[in-house]
């Protein structure tokens, strides 16, 4: 039995050609080679070589024109449309303003909205119904509250205006507090008071703080979901001055002022 070989011919598939492949194209056509021979000796579909040659003969340059991409969602007149419709309206939802461009005609779904609003600096809010159930706490329900914050003390030069501090053990940690900072000071010196707090009264204290991003980070919330410490679900960050520590620390920071020429170092400060 005698086997037979045969060649199967594949066409070369259809892709962008590099600044290199073009001028290797144009030389070759320089050199009185065909487009038949060009295509074969560079594996290169013979229609995208003849086009190259005729643009280069044509325009005097081998490259395409840049392409325009995906037309643009919303168009200028759309967009300032929705941006003057969120500052006319700025506690509606993004639904809302939505809807405001489909009674326009112009249909796009809610992610478009946020993605163009965000562009142009708007953000978004958390609604007050997160907060509605603080509104109804008692005195015994707000007994039961461990406050915290943090305060910034700087040996030379002045700082702003007082913050809070928080209750039970003081930490003074040197430097921007990032995640890791601040959970060390949670580890270090809040949580074992903390469970001896709720171990003396027989009750589980929530843990307010403000939504700071070294408070509601991803390592920060693992952390206190592993030593379960319960907490509020939302506090907005630099809230108004609702901590009870705030009269504390207000007169701390007026006893820093007059031993301002005493403090050299953090040490002195602690």
């Amino acid at each position: 039995m005698s086997k037979s070989n045969k060649r199967i011919k594949t066409t070369p598939s259809r892709r962008e050609l590099s600044d290199f492949e073009r001028g290797g194209i144009v030389w070759l056509s320089k050199a009185d080679h065909t487009p038949t021979d060009i295509a074969n000796r560079m594996n290169i579909p013979r229609t995208i070589v003849f086009d190259t040659i005729k643009r280069w003969e044509t325009t005097g340059t081998a490259k395409t024109n840049t392409r325009p991409g995906r037309p643009k969602k919303l168009s200028v007149t759309n967009v300032t449309s929705l941006c003057l419709s969120v500052r006319r309206n700025p506690f509606e939802s993004y639904g809302y303003h939505q809807a405001n461009l489909g009674a326009a005609g112009v249909i796009v779904c809610r992610q478009t909205v946020i993605q163009y609003l965000r562009a142009k600096g708007f953000g978004s809010y958390t609604p007050v119904s997160k907060q509605k159930a603080r509104a109804s706490f008692s005195i015994e329900d707000w007994s039961r509250v461990v406050w915290s914050d943090e305060s910034r003390f700087m040996v030379k030069g002045n700082d702003s205006d007082p913050s809070a501090g928080g209750i039970g053990p003081l930490s003074f940690i040197e430097g921007s507090v990032d995640q890791d900072a601040y959970v060390n000071c949670l580890s270090k010196d809040f949580n074992p008071w903390y469970k001896q707090l709720n171990e003396e009264h027989d009750t589980m204290f929530t843990f307010q703080e403000d939504g700071a991003s070294c408070h509601t980070g991803s390592y920060t919330t693992w952390w206190k979901n592993r030593w379960e410490i319960k907490r509020f679900d939302y506090w907005p960050s630099q809230s108004p001055d609702l901590n009870p520590i705030e009269h504390v620390w207000i007169q701390n920071k007026k006893m820093y002022v007059w031993c301002h020429t005493l403090l050299r170092t953090t040490k002195v400060l602690s």
